[in-house]
């Protein structure tokens, strides 16, 4: 039996934002096969934030609004914050009725010193239509965002997202910020907020392809046609939106703008196209039953793709098939012609993002000086002395500089903990070639893991830390620190209320749980730990 992509719980950290864009692109049969796929896998983790929003979302686009709220709802971890909130308001909205009593919470957020409550705040007060209020927030959320406003075009398309309020609230709720913003012919930003949607699509579409191609690495017999036929979705209907949005906008909208609005737009659909065309490929591949016509197409469509991701799938698509299935297949076509057009893309962008010779030793001598900056007198204290000053930056620096010559070579695991701690794993991973001289196989685990949960390979990053030889308590806590680092908080609370029961770690795991709570946006779970700690000590 093949392996069905969204019966893994791991994909739906980064899939489940793709709902949020599918439009009507999705049939009603494809719908439901999905809803019963997904419902089986929520029974079985009610508590994931991911995959109720993504069953809810299913359950309110065929009008089962109700089931969509209870979704929401069940989820304890989930329920009082601002996101679930304010999405219950939608689905309340799409059946007809207006929730007041949530809006009136949402609303009630407005003063909160996190930003994100304000942005919700917003949200809130376009849903009850209190357009005065709505347009009073705006200003202000606009003036703490971006104090100093891009000075031109240029600025806008250089970055974007430093200038947009809305950033980083999930795609839907993007949506319907600007939504309002040109219903009510709300100028302010407007521009930059369509810029900066627009800009996250293909690169977000594109990191799904990749989440797809990691999961045909973990064996040959997977079906990949349902998370292909959503990321198809995805993009036309993130096409549609973004129409929407410059029709919505007018025609005297900054022509440059607009011209880059568009390259993005073409970028989505294109990533539907090749998505339609990878499914194709695929149940012919599978099927010898299935009918040839336009095989060759998608194939051509395929290999002329400029999305390195894109053709992997189809030489990984294309590899088990007979040759006798292959002969029909022009000469250009053949699984080896697309090995050969992978190598020329990894190449193009190679040379695209290597930088020059020059430049390369500019940094090399920037990176060395930076590394001298360590004095000598520090360097030549012990770890407990170092230690002492209370410098947490200073510390990690001691430590690289003396691992990179060979030393301190046993304290690799609290190099590394720093590192995640102050956000430095990029020093870390510059020194991979000490840490295999001097076979540090701790260090090598601990870095294959963080980079395994960077690709969402949360599996195989588990696997490789416990081969490190740590306390498998130990391992488990190493690992909360790596989510906490990765913007992987949920992840982090699922090890640590686990840990936090056991007397040997208790102490170690709440000050990691405390954080994650809040990370996950739940203070009300955070305080309560934080007094859990203090009866503790």
């Amino acid at each position: 039996m093949s392996r069905d992509f969204f019966r893994d719980p791991d994909n739906y950290d980064f899939f489940s934002h793709a709902f949020d864009l599918t439009g009507d692109h999705l049939s009603r049969e494809e719908r439901s096969k999905l809803i019963g796929t997904i419902s089986e896998l929520w029974e079985e983790h009610p508590y994931s934030k991911e995959i109720s929003l993504t069953l809810a979302s299913l359950y309110e686009s065929v009008g089962e609004y109700d089931v969509a709220d209870e979704t929401l709802t069940e989820d304890y971890f989930f329920c009082d914050t601002s996101l679930c909130m304010i999405r219950q308001a939608l689905i309340n909205r799409s059946s007809g009725y207006q929730a007041d009593d949530i809006l009136a919470d949402i609303i009630g957020r407005q003063d909160d010193p996190q930003a994100m409550r304000r942005i919700y705040a917003f949200l809130g007060y376009t849903l009850l239509n209190d357009h005065k209020k709505a347009k009073e927030l705006w200003m202000c959320l606009l003036e703490e965002t971006s104090p100093h406003p891009p000075s031109g075009t240029e600025d806008i398309l250089i970055a974007p997202f430093d200038y947009s309020v809305l950033t980083d609230l999930a795609f839907r709720e993007q949506i319907e910020g600007i939504r309002y913003l040109i219903r009510e012919g709300i100028t302010e930003n407007l521009m930059v907020e369509i810029v900066s949607f627009a800009d996250a699509i293909p690169s977000y579409l594109r990191n799904l392809l990749r989440l797809v191609i990691f999961f045909t690495e973990e064996g040959d017999d997977v079906d990949i046609t349902d998370p292909l036929t959503v990321l198809a979705a995805a993009g036309y209907g993130s096409a549609d939106i973004i129409e929407g949005f410059l029709g919505g906008a007018g025609g005297g909208a900054d022509t440059m703008l607009v011209d880059h609005i568009r390259a993005r737009q073409q970028e989505a659909v294109d990533i539907g196209e090749e998505s339609r065309a990878l499914i194709h490929l695929f149940n012919w591949a599978v099927d010898p039953r299935t009918e040839e016509d336009g095989v060759g197409e998608a194939a051509e469509k395929l290999i002329l793709s400029s999305n390195s991701v894109v053709v992997e799938m189809a030489e990984w698509i294309l590899a088990p098939v007979p040759e006798e299935r292959l002969r029909d297949f022009p000469p250009g076509l053949q699984p080896d012609s697309f090995t050969r057009r992978i190598e020329t893309l990894f190449d193009s962008d190679f040379e695209r993002e290597s930088p020059s010779p020059d430049l390369m030793e500019s940094q090399f001598h920037s990176q060395k000086q930076e590394r001298e900056r360590t004095p000598d007198t520090i360097m030549a204290l012990t770890p407990e002395e170092v230690v002492k000053i209370d410098d947490g930056d200073l510390f990690f620096s001691y430590l690289r500089d003396h691992i990179e010559d060979g030393n301190h070579l046993d304290m690799v695991v609290r190099f590394i903990g720093l590192a995640l701690d102050l956000h430095r794993m990029d020093e870390v991973l510059e020194l991979k070639e000490v840490f295999h001289q001097h076979a540090s196989v701790q260090a090598m685990v601990i870095i294959e893991a963080y980079l395994s949960v960077l690709e969402r390979r949360y599996k195989h990053a588990h696997e490789e830390i416990e081969r490190g030889g740590m306390d498998p308590d130990e391992a488990a806590l190493f690992m909360a620190r790596i989510y906490l680092a990765t913007d992987t908080p949920k992840k982090a609370v699922e090890i640590c209320e686990k840990l936090v029961r056991k007397r040997e770690v208790g102490l170690h795991a709440y000050p990691i749980l405390i954080r994650a709570y809040r990370e996950a946006g739940s203070e009300k779970k955070a305080q309560k730990s934080e007094n859990a700690l203090k009866r503790l000590r």
